[in-house]
């Protein structure tokens, strides 16, 4: 398996889930920390979407990336943690900036 960094896009089997969690195999935004990722082999993603959300920033945030396909928001409330084993393969990497917006409404959420 290659190394999973924060700011990357990867395809991610998501299933099984139950109740509104996101399904099937997704794009995920990886988030957490390239250190955390190498010593626990479970980063923590959020669920991509091509729809555009009825709610706005900062529960979703548009990305923008080399090579990407579609038009692309990132579910900032769908975080989870996830086996590298579900990780299939990259599809590209956002810059710092994105990340840090990311993050930033992550805090919003979380009242921080």
């Amino acid at each position: 398996m290659a190394e999973i960094l924060r700011g990357e896009i990867w395809w991610v089997r998501l299933d099984p889930t139950i109740g509104h969690e996101q399904r099937g195999k997704r794009p995920i935004l990886v988030v957490s920390e390239n250190r955390f990722n190498r010593a626990s082999q479970t980063p923590i993603g959020m669920a991509l979407t091509s729809q555009e959300p009825a709610v706005p920033y900062p529960l979703s945030y548009r990305l923008v990336w080399p090579g990407q396909r579609k038009q692309s928001w990132v579910k900032i409330s769908q975080i989870r943690v996830l086996d590298a084993s579900r990780f299939e393969s990259k599809l590209g990497e956002i810059d710092k900036r994105d990340i840090e917006e990311v993050l930033a409404g992550l805090d919003r959420i979380l009242g921080r």
